[in-house]
């Protein structure tokens, strides 16, 4: 039998400051486009982030609808929105992805909250008072047993933790890697979604990313945006994308003088934009 796995959403505290999230509300039921969005976070929070009805039915917007009790206008008006801020993206076989839902998605094991639990009790148990020096010697003997059965009751219940990561764990996305990576790296809100873009096409050719390759390309992409701008190797990506090419050809950057010259008067925005 699967052990229990517990998730929840870690929502920032300016969610509502968001420009994507004042963006949904200024329109015609603004509101109810919100709460449908975060009915569709939660619905996603143990599917990284994917919302697919069954594994051979994708969802539509009046199943959307069926399922979430919103009205069939709401869902369509907010499936449009959200495709264009890029809130939701329609996957090749028909998955919706929510990209920035993997930033509010946490998830634990029981085993694992087992371990915080039991971390936290002795944490917070209170020291012991002062013995008199008569009994000193006893309350070391008794101490150290009792570290000794500490000691050893958390390394069962690592042992039991360890055991249920390699018995259950799921392999990762490249979009789940990229997001879980992404905050290590000095990269724009503009040049996230064009990677998103790039690894959906990526995904789409059935040529993912594994961590230390998509560690690799962050890196790359953080260094040739020091020195070209986010404009240049979002135009460049524009361009390995419309051509079919497997990789991202770094050398056109150096190559080619548009490039060079293209500046980065996107970057320059996004400072103006703070939190989009």
């Amino acid at each position: 039998m699967a052990e229990k796995k517990y998730f929840w959403l870690k929502m920032p505290r300016n969610f509502f400051e968001k420009h994507y999230i004042k963006i949904l509300r200024a329109k015609d039921n603004g509101d109810l486009l919100v709460m449908f969005y975060i009915w569709m976070i939660t619905e996603s929070i143990d599917h990284e982030g994917k919302l697919r009805f069954s594994e051979d039915i994708p969802y539509d917007a009046e199943m959307l609808a069926e399922a979430s009790g919103f009205a069939l206008q709401i869902v369509t008006q907010a499936l449009q929105q959200f495709s264009k801020l890029q809130l939701v993206v329609t996957e090749s076989d028909g998955t919706l992805f929510l990209p920035k839902s993997l930033k509010m998605i946490g998830s634990e094991s029981a085993s694992a909250q087992r371990v915080r639990e039991y971390r936290e009790r002795e944490k917070n148990k209170t020291k012991p008072t002062e013995t008199p020096e008569n009994t000193e010697c006893n309350e070391r003997v008794t101490e150290s047993n009792v570290d000794v059965q500490k000691c050893n009751i958390e390394k069962e219940l690592e042992k039991e933790l360890e055991k249920e990561n390699k018995k259950g764990g799921k392999r990762e996305t490249t979009q789940s890697i990229f997001e879980r990576l992404l905050p290590e790296y000095a990269i724009s809100d503009v040049m996230a979604d064009k990677l998103r873009e790039w690894f959906k096409y990526k995904t789409e050719r059935k040529d993912g990313y594994k961590e230390q390759g998509m560690k690799s390309l962050l890196k790359q992409v953080a260094n040739k945006v020091s020195v070209y701008g986010d404009t240049a190797v979002c135009n460049l990506i524009d361009e390995c994308m419309s051509n079919g090419w497997k990789g991202i050809i770094w050398d056109k950057l150096q190559s080619s003088s548009a490039y060079r010259n293209s500046g980065d008067r996107i970057g320059n925005r996004v400072k103006d934009v703070d939190g989009w």
